[in-house]
């Protein structure tokens, strides 16, 4: 055999860095608390989210990247319960910034690639109240999250597939404001560790 032949029917190595992207989309359950006593499954039921992130991928497998998300919760009963009671419409959303990378195990020319990734992110949980007089508040603190998944190879650089997240972290301050007074914000003097677990799907770039 020609070695000029052989070579030629060689996949090409993957690039040294390229920049790509991905999009989540994901359902989870809440765990733990929102603070001492308060579990968080008490306010919300499920969360729907969507996320984004711009990556940079090492030779095709180590991805690192910025991440933001944005979620809408489902209300727990007591939660909806208690503002359908006071008259009021309740809406709770979730925001996260962070930082994130992953490893894929399998280089690029396989079909299916199992990975794993980590994350460390700031998060917000945002309620809002709205009556005669508006009232909202937010939790925010820091989380990490450990994920796995498998991407199933669609064309040259785009993929998709399942994932599972677990998210673990502390909510330790809160604001809270309504129409004509000032903002008030304050540390959460018992901070308790609340936990998302999501699944979901999502594709790359």
């Amino acid at each position: 055999m020609d070695p000029t032949t052989a070579l030629a029917d060689e996949p090409p190595a993957p690039p040294l860095i390229r920049f790509g992207s991905n999009l989540r989309l994901s359902v989870g359950l809440p765990g733990g608390d929102l603070y001492r006593n308060l579990p968080l499954n008490k306010v919300a039921k499920l969360l729907y989210q969507l996320e984004g992130s711009l990556d940079a991928v090492v030779l095709g497998q180590l991805v690192l990247g910025l991440r933001s998300g944005i979620g809408i919760a489902s209300l727990a009963n007591e939660f909806s319960d208690g503002c359908a009671a006071d008259g009021a419409t309740c809406r709770l959303t979730n925001a996260s910034l962070g930082i994130h990378g992953e490893f894929i195990i399998l280089p690029p020319i396989a079909p299916v690639r199992p990975w794993v990734g980590l994350a460390y992110s700031l998060e917000y949980l945002m309620m809002d109240e709205r009556e005669a007089t508006s009232l909202s508040g937010s939790f925010s603190g820091t989380d990490i999250d450990v994920s796995v998944g498998a991407d199933f190879t669609l064309g040259k650089r785009v993929s998709w597939g399942p994932f599972v997240t677990y998210r673990t972290g502390k909510y330790t301050s809160v604001e809270a404001d309504s129409i004509g007074v000032v903002p008030q914000t304050a540390s959460i003097t018992q901070p308790s560790r609340h936990d998302w677990l999501m699944l979901g799907l999502r594709t790359r770039y």
